[in-house]
């Protein structure tokens, strides 16, 4: 065995899951062994040894960085976030993230924020900054410098986010020095400054001293020239990434669909699931089973084996996380534990592994809308088809029931609900929607849909890096495609807030 593996030059891993080598180690089983080869010097067997274990340590020590890089948004090797403190999992230990922090249900501390956030959320991801710099801003004023700061990864730590009845990200939460509950002041948000957090947590034991020391407050602006540096987060480095091949999204697709099924159907919820989640999963993965191509090679395949084993298995699914966690893993054994769902490089811009479940998620969106034209134009009967009406209602109930990001949730149903971009006029429920014009209108609108968020989270990301704010150039590169990519797929001159485009194109 030691022979054949030198000759294949095969790392260690695969030659023990090569074929040819397992039939070798059966037929040596029931076969006489052959002469024992001269015994390795001391020297050499400690030497192989070691290597053996140094080996085992670099990569131990690649995947537990690797897997923090995924599962903190505050524990960056790479970037200063003091004061904010991540609650981290220590490798060590096991379970999925159970452990109770320190600070939580406990009385004995002092005044303390907590930000409850997902590192895959994209408002968690752009308030990370804001966070940080409040927290530099608050410690510099005498009366906040033993106010703590701390975060808790939701992905890691779901018992303890669900101990705290988390339902969205990011979610901040007030507690006063001593006290075992925190709280979170009405019309705050998640927007908070050094005076406002100085003023809920009512540092000073005394009142007239409060408010004196409030009085001394100036400005965001113009607050304590003693504080840290502002946080200075550095642009990533420019460069073009390729399209994705066909193969790569539909991988990117099913990552998402694997992802979401282990973090967003029982995200900080441990009871069974209420009749409205039951009813909103049911009518999804209905819906996907119907739409999603059986791609091989593509991630695609295993998808639809765990969707049919969950329809199957279905009034298991909402009796709580354990029934729910014990069918994934009957679907998809996994004895490792360790796989993590992976995305394409043009997903994660480069290796950002925090923005690839989102992008996989619209893509797995998009792939679906397409799959719905598809799967009506092979139906005979009309009976038999999906309704667009049906299929975007389907979506909307996801995303409102399932999807945990806060702020995206509810631009995406706010839009939907308004009928945006002419959602109810374009998608119909009934048999008059039974030809392939009518079935186009449900990718192009998720279309649209996509591209006027890409152009609204530019502007946000203007306004919170302090940068002008984008010209129509910039806007029409937001989209996609983009006008420079295909000129051919817009009609009009570059209106930023008109869309005209050729939908044949």
């Amino acid at each position: 065995l030691s022979q054949k593996k030198r000759r294949e030059k095969l790392p260690l891993s695969r030659a023990l899951n090569d074929p040819k080598i397992s039939s070798l180690r059966r037929r040596s089983r029931n076969s006489s062994p052959p002469p024992p080869p001269p015994p390795p010097s001391p020297l050499c067997f400690m030497m192989g040894g070691s290597a053996i274990v140094v080996l085992l340590a670099l990569v131990l020590l690649l995947y537990t960085r690797t897997a923090m890089a995924k599962d903190y948004l505050y524990h960056d090797e790479k970037e200063d976030t003091t004061p904010v403190q991540d609650f981290v999992l220590d490798p060590k230990q096991s379970g999925e993230g159970s452990f109770m922090p320190p600070y939580l249900n406990s009385t004995d501390h002092g005044p303390q924020i907590v930000e409850f956030y997902a590192p895959w959320c994209p408002h968690c991801q752009h308030y990370k900054p804001h966070y940080i710099q409040v927290a530099r801003d608050v410690q510099a004023i005498p009366q906040g410098k033993n106010i703590m700061f701390h975060a808790v990864s939701c992905t890691v730590h779901r018992k303890v986010c669900s101990a705290e009845n988390i339902k969205g990200f990011p979610t901040i939460k007030f507690f006063k020095a001593g006290s075992a509950t925190g709280f979170r002041p009405r019309k705050a948000g998640n927007q908070f400054t050094a005076r406002d957090a100085i003023k809920w947590l009512e540092v000073e034991s005394s009142n007239h001293t409060a408010h004196i020391n409030l009085g001394l407050l100036k400005s965001d602006e113009e607050q304590h020239p003693e504080a840290l540096p502002p946080v200075q987060k550095q642009p990533p480095p420019k460069r073009d990434y390729r399209h994705r091949t066909q193969s790569e999204l539909l991988s990117d697709a099913a990552a998402s669909f694997e992802f979401a099924l282990h973090h967003s159907i029982y995200y900080t919820l441990d009871k069974a699931l209420p009749h409205e989640e039951q009813s909103a999963l049911q009518n999804w993965l209905s819906l996907l089973r119907r739409t999603l191509p059986a791609t091989t090679g593509s991630g695609m395949k295993l998808v639809h084996s765990q969707i049919t084993d969950l329809l199957q298995q279905f009034d298991q699914i909402g009796l709580g996380e354990d029934k729910f966690v014990k069918l994934l893993d009957e679907s998809h054994p996994n004895p490792t534990k360790t796989a993590e769902p992976t995305w394409s490089e043009e997903c994660t811009q480069g290796g950002d592994s925090h923005k690839g479940y989102t992008c996989g998620l619209w893509t797995l969106f998009h792939v679906m809308t397409l799959g719905v034209v598809e799967y009506n134009s092979r139906q005979d009967d009309y009976k038999d088809m999906i309704s667009t009406g049906d299929a975007a209602n389907h979506l909307r109930d996801y995303i409102l029931r399932f999807f945990a990001c806060d702020e995206c949730r509810k631009n995406f149903v706010t839009s939907y609900d308004n009928c945006d971009f002419g959602r109810c006029d374009r998608l119909g429920h009934d048999a008059d929607s039974t030809t392939l014009e009518h079935w186009k209108e449900l990718p192009l609108w998720l279309w649209e849909v996509h591209n006027a968020v890409n152009v609204r989270l530019q502007k946000e990301k203007a306004e919170r890096d302090h940068q002008p704010l984008p010209t129509v150039e910039n806007q029409w590169q937001a989209r996609w495609p983009s006008h420079k990519a295909c000129p051919k797929c817009w009609t009009s001159s570059m209106d930023a807030t008109t869309v005209t485009w050729d939908k044949e194109a």
